[in-house]
Parts: structure tokens; sequence; C-alpha cells
């Protein structure tokens, strides 16, 4: 399953220092060293957003149409008010993996900020107080903060003489380092924390897409093992029109033939336990290679379409987590997910934690199975990393994946969704194994 990450484009707001080039599509400022002197932190100050303030913009400052000074640059919106006396030079370079960044500067003084731009994000931007637990800001250094329905602006001391602002909106966000000097320091704030986001147009409102009935179809047979698979088009992953049902369809192959096998598996949002569940053939026939006839095969399609009878469909959310797997010589095996709000969901050989969250499950089952009778393969093997096949804002379904087997006589189990819940808590939850359907067979 592929995944579409918008491409973001940079923003340099400048008033005095030479421009530098955005290389990354995203930004993380690094955590803020202690202090080698003990000094007293000015309590936290909060400003009104100027969404809510009818007040004009002051004589210093002008208010910027961003989308008309940058608009051969990417697709920047909103409003933000800078110096007067700023000037934009924009130009592109070259980021990771050789894609084009865009990126703008403002020249006006002694302080540097950058404005990254990007589609406004399903999930929004992340709280204050994640954004706090993920750059480690300790509450002693922070200087100012302001936090709106539509985002939020932050102040804290990132070194001796210097300070980090940094603001997240749904589809923009602004930092940079500033002089610890009070006039600057309060100038950097307001830029940051000025931008308004431009209201969706009647015609942009996203227009949700009509619910459907969904029928599962047979494709195939393949032309190596003359198995049939399930074929629905692009209507899965889906959601319920209620909202209480995820349907998926997921495809593996069985260990060690190489026949694939697909699954379609509908799960309970609410309790996080996979209801039903059906699979293309059966692969303990699949790994004897024997030729699937037609007629097995549209009887297994016609139960996975009965399957999703009861309810009308609509197409998942957009997956937009990232997954960044641990490097090799790391002390553990797994990856960091990066969710829509900020959090980070951490799988550590084969266990999972989110900082301030109850993980439910927070362990994975071993995928390593078979061998002789005194060979552990569940203890020998390992997951790796998770790709993710549908999300939404409280919760995951994942397949396990780069998973490694141990001795050679173990064997991999069909890699079969698993729905992680994330909720409010600082305690993990009791290990609970995903509880799962009976397979058509």
């Amino acid at each position: 399953m592929s995944k579409l990450l918008p491409l973001r484009c940079c923003l340099s707001l400048m008033l005095g220092w030479s421009m530098t080039a955005c290389s990354s599509k995203t930004r993380e400022p690094s955590p803020a060293p202690p202090s080698s002197a003990p000094r007293a932190a000015a309590a936290p100050v909060t400003a009104p957003h100027p969404a809510t303030s009818a007040v004009a913009t002051p004589a210093d400052r002008k208010k910027v149409d961003l989308a008309s000074v940058v608009d051969q640059y990417g697709n920047f919106t909103g409003t933000i008010e800078v110096p007067t006396n700023a000037t934009f030079d924009c130009g592109r370079a070259r980021g990771p993996e050789d894609l084009p960044v865009d990126f703008c500067t403002v020249i006006a003084g002694p302080i540097e900020l950058r404005l990254d731009e990007a589609q406004r994000a399903p999930g929004g931007p992340p709280t204050l107080a994640a954004y706090k637990r993920q750059q480690r800001v300790a509450a002693a250094d922070v200087v100012r903060e302001q936090e709106t329905p539509g985002g939020f602006t932050l102040m804290w001391r990132s070194g001796p003489s210097t300070l980090h602002v940094e603001a997240w909106f749904a589809d923009l966000s602004c930092g940079g380092d500033v002089p610890d000097a009070p006039v600057l320091a309060d100038r950097a704030f307001q830029i940051c924390a000025s931008y308004v986001p431009a209201p969706l147009s009647a015609s942009a409102q996203p227009v949700p897409a009509p619910a459907v009935r969904i029928a599962i179809k047979v494709s195939g047979p393949d032309d190596t093992y003359g198995a049939y698979m399930f074929d629905a088009g692009d209507t899965l992953p889906a959601v319920s029109e209620d909202g209480t049902r995820v349907a998926v369809l997921t495809s593996d192959a069985v260990d060690p033939s190489g026949v694939n096998v697909d699954t379609l598996s509908v799960w309970d949002i609410e309790t996080g336990r996979e209801v039903s569940s059906a699979q293309s053939n059966d692969p303990a026939d699949a790994s004897d290679l024997r030729r699937q006839r037609l007629a097995d095969a549209t009887r297994r399609a016609a139960k996975a379409t009965a399957l999703l009878r009861g309810h009308t469909w609509r197409p998942a959310p957009p997956n937009t987590i990232k997954v960044t797997p641990l490097p090799d010589d790391a002390d553990a095996r797994g990856a960091d997910l990066t969710l829509t709000d900020g959090r980070i969901l951490r799988l550590r050989d084969g266990k999972l934690t989110v900082d301030g969250s109850i993980v439910v499950p927070d362990e994975l089952e071993a995928p390593g199975v078979g061998g002789a009778p005194d060979l552990d393969c569940a203890a020998a093997s390992s997951i790796g990393s998770l790709t993710v096949v549908a999300a939404g804002t409280t919760w995951l379904l994942v397949v396990p994946t780069d998973i490694e087997l141990g001795p050679d006589d173990c064997q991999a189990s069909v890699s079969l969704p698993v729905m992680i819940r994330i909720k409010p808590g600082a305690a993990a939850a009791a290990p609970q194994a995903p509880a799962r359907g009976t397979p058509i067979r």
C-alpha cells in the first residue's frame, strides 16, 4: 500500500541575517540544552489570537497575503503580519530525495524565521502539550505561549542567549531562533502568532464521497500457482457510513510456497475487535500448490461481499502517518510512527508505547510458527516495522512487515491486520490479543 505525503515548501522570514535555503520537507528544532547558569523563568504569557481580534495592524507592521507574494512557489494561503520594511526573496532548492523545495525569505532585521507550508492535514496540527513533550521543552524554559482552536505559538529558551519560537497551524508552521532580547523576541512571537488561515470557499470545501455498496469480485488465476484473488477496485479501505466499522483488504504470500492469499477483514472501531473476515483461498491448500477451482473462488468472493452488505461505505481518511524504521545498529528492532497530532507510536521488540497514552494492544503477536517440537519459532521471530493500511484519529490498522523468523525450520504466519487503539492515559494497558473472526473456508 503506497503512502502519499504532501510536498512541503519552505518560507524563511528574515529580518537581517543571510538567507538559508530549506533543505528538508520538515523541521525539528534541536532540544534546548541546559543553561550554564541558573536564571529565573518568566511565566508563560498568553496572547489573544489575531483571528478573534478586531484591532488594526500597527503602523510599523503590514499584513501580507501569502498567496499574492509567493504564488509561483507552492500553495501558500492566509495572511501574516511582518515589519513594514520587510522584502521577500524567493527561490527553489533540492530537498531530500532530490524533491524540489520552495522557499522565501523576508529581509528586514536581525531575526530569521521560517514558514513551512503544507496541505491541510486531516488530523490538524499537534497540540501545544504534545509538541512540548515531543521537543522536550521544560516548563522552566517556556517564555511565552499561545494556543487557540486553530493552532499554537510557543517561545522557549534554546540556549544561554538564544530563544526559539515555533507555531503550528493546520496548513502552516512558523519557527526560528532569535536573540534573547525583549523587543526582538516580542516581534518574532507576533510574526508567527499573527498567521490567519484563509477560509475555504464553498467550492473548496471537501465534499464527502457518496456512501456505496461494495462488492468483492474474483480476479485471476495467477500464472504461477493458479490461485484466484479478491478484487474490490479502489473502494477499500473504507469506513461505514455510520462510523462504526472499517473494512480493509490485504494480501500476503503463504510461507514457504509464495502463494498469494487475500484477506478481507471488518473491524469494530469502538471495541477494536475484528468482527468478520474472509480469505480468497485456504492457506493450507495453497501451500500444497493445489490449483483452485473458479467455483470455489466465486463462492468465497460472494461470502466476502455478504460481510459488507449490512453497511454502506465511504473511502477511509487519507493515510498521512510517517513510518521510520530504527537503524540496523539500534538496541532493539522496531520503528517510530509519527501520528497526525505529532505524537510518536514506538514499536520496540514487538511492544507498543505512546507517551502519555494507553495503547491497546501494547504488544504484537510474534509472527513465527512451525518448526521442530523443541524449537520456539515465536520467540525466535521478530517484527521490524509496520505498514499502516488505514487510520483514524484514535485507531490504526497495521500489518507487521520486515519480519525475521530465526531458524530455517520456522515459517511466517499470514500477516493479518491488527487494530491499534490509542486512548488518553498515562499507564500502559494490560496486554490484549486482538480477537479474530473465523475465516471463511
